[in-house]
Parts: C-alpha cells; sequence; structure tokens
C-alpha cells in the first residue's frame, strides 16, 4: 500500500502554517523555546525552509511574546483588539471596493474611446500626477522636470 504524500506548501500558506504552529506549540507550553526541528516536522518542511524565513518567524514569535505579555482581560485591551478587528475588515472591504471602482472607472473611459471621445482631458491631469509621483511620465519614460511635456497624443489616449 503506498502513502500519499501531503503536497508541499508553499507561498502564503507555508507562512500561515509555520505562524498557526508556532501559535500552537507556544501555547502547549508556557516558556516556549523555538526549536526548528520541531516546526519543520509540525510544518512539513524542511529545516533548510525554514532558515529561509528566519525573519518571519522572529516576527511571528516576538508577536506571540507581546500578545502574551498584555493582559487581555483587561477591558481597555479588549476594546482596543475588538477596534483593530473591525478597522481591519472595514479597510479590506473598502479595499475590494476600490478595485470594483477601478474596474468600473476603466469601463467608462474605454466605453468613451470606442466612441471617439475625446478622453484626454479626462486623463491628462491623473497622468500627470501619476508621473510625478512615479518620477517618470508613464506615458513616455522620459524624466519629469518642469521643462517636461507630456505628450498630447498616445497610445492610452489616442
Amino acid at each position: 500500500m503506498t502513502k500519499i504524500k501531503n503536497p508541499q506548501l508553499r507561498g502564503q500558506q507555508l507562512l500561515d502554517a509555520i505562524e498557526s504552529c508556532l501559535r500552537l506549540l507556544s501555547s502547549e507550553k508556557k516558556n516556549y523555546v523555538y526549536n526548528a526541528s520541531e516546526l519543520s516536522r509540525q510544518v512539513g518542511c524542511s529545516r533548510p525552509t525554514l532558515d529561509k524565513k528566519k525573519e518571519f518567524i522572529d516576527e511571528v514569535l516576538e508577536k506571540i511574546g507581546v500578545e502574551t505579555r498584555i493582559k487581555k482581560d483587561h477591558p481597555l485591551v479588549e476594546h482596543l483588539y475588538t477596534r483593530i478587528s473591525t478597522l481591519e475588515t472595514e479597510k479590506e472591504t473598502l479595499k475590494n471596493e476600490l478595485n470594483v471602482l477601478r474596474v468600473h472607472h476603466a469601463k467608462i473611459y474605454s466605453t468613451l474611446c470606442q466612441h471617439s471621445v475625446d478622453v484626454t482631458v479626462l486623463i491628462k491631469g491623473v497622468v500627470e500626477d501619476e508621473s510625478v509621483k512615479y518620477g517618470k511620465c508613464i506615458l513616455c519614460d522620459g524624466d519629469v522636470n518642469v521643462d517636461h511635456k507630456f505628450p498630447d497624443k498616445n497610445s492610452v489616449t489616442h
């Protein structure tokens, strides 16, 4: 009978597995001491893989240490954790709404272009602002300085 091998974790799945195992291991022992061999067995990855994630592991261990030092039964601390959770949820919702609006915005410009409407007037300010932030013209890739003239016609607007 052949043993079914679990797929190798990569990317965010690996980081999530490492964090959850570290939290589990640290909750089992009051004064948890990090042991790479034990963690690699729990996560199902090699020690060299864990060595490559050392910075992430250090951050998680520090976060766990801070969390255990804070008395969570204090009402103010509980309120702050609740508020943080609420704000993170709101942030994710707003991020999703922004992405939907971006798609809608692009559809509007696409429709205008398909009907031969000159949209240069609409996006010229955006192009200039984004180019200044980026440090280079996003249309011609030239350096943005006081003498820079943004192209009147380009593949984005015409």
